[in-house]
């Protein structure tokens, strides 16, 4: 059986133009395992536009055997949605979310 880990971000409070990465686990039969293809998807809420990273060939970082990031910058408010699949020797997907807030700062 193939898993996904839960998804962690960096920060309890997301802001726009924040920097925020996702975190994911892949997991096959309970043991951290690489898939052999990985995409990561972040849809934007306002303009719902989808941004696509593809590893190996993406800006995504390895941090050990099955565990890697992804950093977005968040450029409007609202919920931004994230899904992670991997393929291969490891199938699995997982999608979470989190809330971005508009600045309430006056430049």
């Amino acid at each position: 059986m193939a898993t996904i880990q839960e998804v962690q971000f960096d920060s309890p409070i997301y802001y726009v133009g924040q920097r925020v990465r996702v975190e994911f686990e892949f997991r096959l039969y309970g043991v951290p395992t690489d898939p052999t293809v990985i995409q990561v998807a972040a849809r934007n809420p306002v303009t719902e536009s989808t941004v696509f990273l593809v590893y190996p060939n993406a800006s995504l970082t390895r941090v050990g055997t099955g565990l890697y990031e992804a950093d977005f910058v968040v450029s409007d408010p609202g919920q931004w949605h994230f899904r992670a699949e991997g393929a291969g020797v490891v199938d699995a997907v997982t999608e979470v979310h989190l809330d971005v807030l508009a600045s309430t700062t006056v430049y």
